[in-house]
């Protein structure tokens, strides 16, 4: 399973990027908070009204993602990843870029 490291004592969770490991080699993705304003508005809406909504909610995520714009590799090794383990890494980084401690 993919390990995740968390932010260095001097970052916040706002600035820290979010590092995984594939195969034992380390990637970061950019901290989406950062970036959540770039997201289109009726996602966003469509994810606050719908909060239960899993589907609308990695929709959102992966809007997210987008205009976080990881590097290529960081984005390739993300999708190399079986779907569970993607998924996981996934929800970690969406948790620490919403300051969530799960």
């Amino acid at each position: 399973m993919p390990a995740a490291k968390k932010p260095a004592d001097d970052e916040t969770l706002e600035d820290a990027p979010f590092t995984f490991t594939v195969g034992g080699k380390s990637y970061t993705l950019p901290n989406a908070g950062k970036h959540a304003e770039q997201v289109p508005g009726g996602i966003t809406m469509d994810a606050v009204a719908n909060p239960d909504d899993m589907m609308i909610q990695m929709r959102l995520g992966f809007a997210m993602l987008a205009v976080a714009k990881p590097t290529p590799k960081a984005l390739e090794a993300l999708r190399s990843l079986p779907t569970s383990d993607m998924l996981e890494v996934f929800g970690r980084w969406m948790g620490e870029s919403s300051g969530s401690s799960d």
